[in-house]
């Protein structure tokens, strides 16, 4: 199974979160929602196992896990 990394560009917070450098997220085992906004809207995307997800810094993100999941998240030290 190959990675499939998921990239997000430059998106303003809408709720006024700052969100401070990328983030890097690595399904390792399960599954995990990723709800993020493109333009304003919301949308999602299913990750699996091995999928990466990378979000650039300013984009408002939340990742919620399908059941029990183990996730590597890699972030800028003392980000939000």
């Amino acid at each position: 199974m190959g990675l499939q990394p998921i990239y997000i560009g430059q998106i303003k917070p809408i709720n006024g979160i700052p969100i401070e450098g990328d983030e890097v997220f690595v399904v390792l085992d399960g599954q995990v929602k990723m709800l993020y906004r493109v333009n304003g809207e919301k949308t999602s995307v299913l990750l699996n196992e091995g999928d990466i997800f990378y979000a650039t810094e300013g984009v408002e993100h939340v990742a919620h896990p399908v059941g029990e999941a183990r996730v590597l998240v890699i972030e800028k030290e003392g980000s939000v």
